[in-house]
């Protein structure tokens, strides 16, 4: 039995006790917040799940939790500028890590956390949980195997709604140094899909532009990509769409077909076309699976127990990461950014 400790305590631990209430071989033992009633509710939410009271372990001071020797597994899940701190802390304590995203709010603290996981062999797992969704996971390996030929261009969508009330309810949300972002927060998903499809990128070119200005972060952002196998990616994103969430698309063109995914929770197959198959009920048919969650898990559990890395560690949780950042200085610069990327912090960006 892997006991499981949940650093973090508000929305996104909901999303982990439910997973966590669903698998043999995982108990949660622990969690910590500063709150105690959102410790409190993540409690009673999993005793409710299990069907049983179990004890569970509650921490004000999170170092505590990362000390308790009886935890395996650590779920960083609280506020992004503390994400890569913690998590090395947890790996330092011997504890393997689930980090929601992102990775880091820099690039010299997602290198530092990637190298102390190699040094120490603890495994890292990156919340990127849509590369584990069936649908999703089906048409990649249709581009890998040259389903739809060479990919030429994608188009990666988000158009999300915001209010300027969501950013006055934490001091934190919507700054440059302790969230992050608009892509690294709400679009990282979309990006990370956009790379999973196309390959490692080349360059990035990408604008910023701020609708809110109660805050510091952008809300909407465009950005241009080449990709090392010579395929280009466009990002459209915002969270200024009104009155709602219109949702999420990526659309990709291919030498011999062409495909798009979209809808409010991204599981929609609209359009696919290839000129080698034109027998598609299997892909429809998997729309309605959205367990992602519960095959990530897996997934790290078998990481674990087999001694290898999970199917999106560090290396690949930097990766979007890492052109995000890239179109973050091309804004400020004003000039294409070439990947990798030595160095960026958020707080570069200032108040811009």
């Amino acid at each position: 039995m892997l006991k499981i400790g949940i650093v973090g305590c508000g929305y996104i631990a909901g999303k982990h006790v439910s997973t966590i209430s669903r698998i043999n071989g995982l108990q949660l033992a622990a969690v910590s917040d500063i709150n105690q009633e959102s410790m409190d509710s993540v409690l009673v939410d999993y005793q409710r799940q299990v069907g049983k009271k179990r004890t569970i372990s509650t921490y004000v001071d999170y170092e505590a939790l990362l000390a308790d020797p009886t935890i395996d597994i650590v779920v960083v899940a609280l506020l992004s500028g503390l994400h890569a701190t913690v998590a090395k802390q947890a790996i330092n304590h011997g504890k393997h890590v689930i980090l929601e995203k992102p990775v880091a709010l820099s690039i010299k603290e997602a290198d530092e956390l990637l190298a102390l996981s190699q040094k120490t062999e603890r495994k890292v797992l990156v919340c990127h949980q849509l590369r584990y969704r069936p649908l999703l996971q089906n048409l990649q390996e249709m581009v890998a195997e040259g389903e739809f030929g060479k990919p030429y261009f994608a188009v990666s969508s988000l158009r999300l709604h915001r209010s300027p009330a969501y950013y006055q309810n934490s001091n934190w949300k919507g700054t440059w140094d302790k969230d992050g972002g608009m892509l690294v927060n709400q679009g990282i998903h979309m990006v990370d899909q956009l790379l999973w499809t196309m390959g490692q990128v080349k360059s990035v070119y990408g604008e910023l532009d701020k609708a809110i200005q109660t805050k510091d972060t952008e809300d909407i952002a465009t950005g241009i990509l080449q990709f090392n196998n010579g395929g280009r990616g466009l990002i459209e994103a915002n969270t200024i769409t009104t009155p709602k969430n219109l949702g999420y698309q990526l659309t990709v063109f291919g030498e011999k077909g062409s495909f798009s995914i979209g809808g409010k929770q991204f599981n929609k197959l609209t359009h696919y076309y290839s000129e080698k198959q034109q027998e598609v009920d299997g892909l429809y048919a998997l729309e309605a699976d959205m367990d992602e969650h519960y095959y990530m898990y897996q997934d790290f559990m078998e990481a674990i127990l087999d001694n290898r890395q999970p199917k999106v560690s560090l290396v690949e949780g930097k990766q979007a990461l890492e052109a995000i950042f890239a179109l973050y200085r091309a804004h400020r610069t004003k000039s294409p950014i070439d990947l990798p990327l030595k160095d960026f912090s958020t707080k570069e960006m200032g108040g811009k």
